[in-house]
């Protein structure tokens, strides 16, 4: 996996005209980021899952260079006890890339995609970004046993909590998503994903009990 990281890494960085050098130790940077030892779903795994998605859905993006900026820096800060992880990894994706990055409206514009996986709402009104939302989200409507596995390792990332503590927060984040109209803001992800993503959600509500 960590190979075809490196070389969709490298195809985006000739894409910006980025120095082999900056490249490289940006790459290093978000790989040290990413293999926390905390994170059990927020780690390159995610990213490299997100990148699957882009390229089955290649087609639809209208800049999927500056969408893959969006996926590698979207969770690069990610505390599980903080409530500014979004507003920090824009931050940090700044603070990395605008000197390399001449377009200060790329900069802006990838920004703002980061930060709208906040509450999954599109700071911009960008076809590219509800995509981006949308995939973030896909894991939702993953077939069981692999939803199963994403309920464990979300868990594992909040462990510090005990389990009363963790399942009233789990349980009104999820009834809260159960109560939008739709999950997905796309045609594409409401087909594929928004059924079965409304059964995983009422059944880990159930398996977190009363």
């Amino acid at each position: 996996m960590e190979r075809l990281l490196i070389h969709r890494w490298q195809n985006l960085c000739e894409g910006f005209s980025l120095p082999e050098p900056v490249g490289n130790e940006t790459f290093q940077r978000l790989k040290t980021h990413y293999d926390e030892k905390h994170r059990a779903y927020h780690n390159l795994h995610h990213i490299q899952d997100l990148f699957k998605k882009m390229d089955r859905d290649r087609e639809l993006l209208q800049q999927p260079l500056r969408v893959a900026l969006a996926i590698w820096f979207h969770d690069i800060i990610y505390k599980p006890y903080k409530s500014n992880n979004e507003v920090a990894s824009a931050e940090l994706f700044q603070k990395w890339m605008t000197p390399h990055l001449s377009d200060n409206s790329l900069v802006d514009q990838v920004s703002a995609y980061i930060v709208s996986t906040a509450k999954h709402i599109p700071e911009l009104d960008h076809k590219d970004l509800t995509w981006f939302l949308d995939a973030d989200l896909s894991i939702l409507g993953a077939h069981q046993t692999r939803y199963l596995q994403y309920t464990k390792e979300i868990r594992k990332e909040y462990s510090l909590y005990p389990s009363f503590m963790y399942n009233r927060g789990r349980k009104a984040i999820l009834k809260s998503m159960l109560a939008r109209k739709n999950l997905f803001y796309t045609d594409l992800f409401q087909d594929r994903y928004e059924a079965r993503a409304r059964e995983n959600i009422r059944m880990e509500i159930k398996m977190l009990g009363d």
